[in-house]
């Protein structure tokens, strides 16, 4: 199993810290990994192509290419960016990568106490539009009622910070505190 390691994008919808509960009872964490258009990310979409194909014609065989062609096939890499228009640079695909009841590490950019990148517990720091880089593997199902590619999530490092992409706003930047108000949340 080949890992891919995306290009600096930017996190949507990331639940890294607490899981969701899938239909199956399976804990998922999972992030949608919006690949802008750069260099860096059409390699990556080229890189990333070729494995997600490599490894469902190991899995498909000879039923490849016509689940491939199948409206029903799930295939791991979304062109449908129309809800990513108002990102700049350009999101030209998505990936939805998910863990199954392995939890993935989350470090940063910044080195900790032992020179590794310092690991982040926080999960206000990885939210809708911040920076990250993800470890990937591809893999197919082949299940009766579902086929498809997809990407596992392995491990996430935030880069950097940007504007949110979602409509969630600070608090503090939403209210005017009022200076007469009283000084202590005792005197409420």
């Amino acid at each position: 199993m080949t890992r891919l390691i995306t290009p600096e994008c930017r996190a949507s919808y990331p639940k890294l810290f607490e899981p969701e509960i899938n239909d199956q009872g399976k804990k998922v964490w999972s992030a949608t990994l919006l690949i802008e258009d750069t260099p860096a990310g059409k390699a990556f979409l080229a890189q990333a192509e070729k494995e997600a194909e490599e490894v469902a014609r190991a899995k498909f065989g000879n039923r490849y290419d016509s689940l491939r062609k199948s409206p029903s096939f799930k295939w791991a890499i979304r062109y449908d960016v129309d809800k990513y228009s108002s990102c700049e640079p350009k999101v030209i695909a998505y990936i939805n990568a998910r863990s199954y009841e392995t939890p993935p590490g989350v470090v940063s950019i910044y080195a900790g106490p032992d020179g590794k990148p310092a690991k982040i517990t926080d999960p206000a720091l990885i939210y809708p539009g911040a920076y990250v880089k993800a470890s990937l593997h591809a893999y197919a199902t082949d299940r009766s009622d579902s086929k498809s590619v997809a990407f596992g999530l392995g491990n996430v490092q935030k880069t950097k910070d940007a504007e949110r992409i979602d409509s969630r706003v600070n608090a503090e930047d939403e209210f005017v505190a009022d200076p007469q108000a009283a000084a202590s949340l005792e005197d409420l």
